[in-house]
């Protein structure tokens, strides 16, 4: 009987890791996804934030050192 009971533990505990553990893996897998995204977006809008401030110079404003287009990391809210 105990001994039963302790292999109905241990299956219990195994279901309860592995759903815990793919949890965690899909919630890592979606930052990693949304950081990747991210560091593409910063390299495609830092290129239009070079071309803003070239135009901006040429126009002989002040840049006020702030760019137009902010880039929020996913990791940054963990």
């Amino acid at each position: 009987m105990l001994y039963e009971h302790i292999l109905n533990t241990l299956l219990i505990f195994r279901i309860l890791t592995k759903l815990l553990l793919s949890h965690t893996m899909k919630v890592l897998n979606f930052y990693f996804f949304l950081c990747f995204t991210s560091f593409n977006a910063k390299n495609i809008c830092t290129g239009i934030v070079k071309e803003d401030i070239k135009r901006k110079t040429k126009q002989k404003k002040k840049t006020s050192g702030k760019y137009d287009i902010d880039i929020y990391y996913p990791f940054l809210y963990l």
